[in-house]
């Protein structure tokens, strides 16, 4: 049994001179960056101060939207989607919209793209 000891106590000890070795071939560890300081975000409004007076004489030029009115029509006609265009054919159907306004005789077929027939 103590020659088995000694086998192993003998193979233990070349695998630490090994690794002994590779531990002395291994270039030296980086230093990771870390910055010096924080980066500071840029805010240009900071240490913004305003006068109260000055402040008031800016928002008397902003004028307020009058409240009796009600209704704008042109500000909705300024700010309304427009419809779509004209270019290109017209549809079959016309400018009905819905599944049930569309006559099934009148559907229109979509064609293949040419690619879909194509076999791996």
């Amino acid at each position: 049994m103590s020659s088995e000891h000694e086998e192993l106590v003998k193979r233990i000890a070349a695998l630490e001179a090994e690794l002994a070795q590779l531990k002395s071939e291994l270039p030296p560890p980086r230093k990771e960056f870390v910055p010096r300081a924080p980066i500071p975000r840029f805010d240009p409004t900071e240490n913004f101060r305003l006068p109260a007076d000055a402040a008031h004489e800016m928002a008397k030029v902003v004028k307020d939207p009058p409240k009796d009115k009600g209704f704008n029509a042109h500000a909705w006609a300024q700010t309304k989607i427009g419809s779509p265009g004209g270019f290109g054919p017209a549809d079959k159907r016309g400018w009905q919209t819905g599944a049930a306004k569309v006559r099934p005789e009148e559907k229109l077929e979509v064609p293949k793209p040419p690619w879909s027939g194509w076999s791996k």
